[in-house]
C-alpha cells in the first residue's frame, strides 16, 4: 500500500465553500463519496486544515494500493459526481485534478517506524537501519 500526500493551498475566502464542500462529501452525498473512492482505488483518505504564515492549507493524505491506476482513474473519471467534485477541487485550490490528478507535487523526505526498514547503504547493499 502507498501514501499519497498533497498540500493544497485554500484561496482566498473559500473557507466557507471548503467546510459546505466537506459537509457534502461526508453527509448529503456520503454514498457518492464512497462509491467514487472505491471505485479509483482509494483505500483511506485524511484532509487536515493548516493555517501558515503564507495562507490556509489543505493536506490531504491518501492510501491506495498503486499509485499509477488511481491517478489515472481519479484523472478519467467522468461521471456527474466526479465532475463536481474535481471542480470543487479546482475552485478552493486552483489545481485541475484533470491535468495534475495527483495535485501539487510532494516527496516524501523522511519516514520513521518501529519496524526496522531496509535502506541502501552507500555502498549499494542492504542493511538494517
Amino acid at each position: 500500500m502507498a501514501t499519497i500526500v498533497r498540500a493544497y493551498p485554500l484561496l482566498p475566502g473559500k473557507q466557507q465553500q471548503l467546510a459546505d464542500f466537506i459537509r457534502d462529501v461526508r453527509d448529503a452525498r456520503r454514498d457518492e463519496t464512497a462509491s467514487f473512492y472505491q471505485g479509483i482505488g482509494v483505500r483511506r483518505e485524511t484532509w487536515h486544515l493548516q493555517h501558515t504564515e503564507v495562507g490556509p492549507m489543505v493536506i490531504v493524505a491518501t492510501e491506495v494500493d498503486d499509485v499509477d491506476r488511481s491517478a489515472s482513474e481519479y484523472q478519467q473519471a467522468d461521471s456527474a459526481y466526479d465532475e463536481w467534485f474535481k471542480q470543487k477541487v479546482f475552485e478552493l485550490s486552483g489545481f485541475d485534478p484533470n491535468h495534475s490528478p495527483l495535485g501539487p507535487q510532494s516527496q516524501q523526505i523522511f519516514e520513521w517506524s518501529e519496524e526496522p526498514a531496509l535502506v541502501p547503504s552507500p555502498a549499494g547493499e542492504s542493511q538494517t537501519a
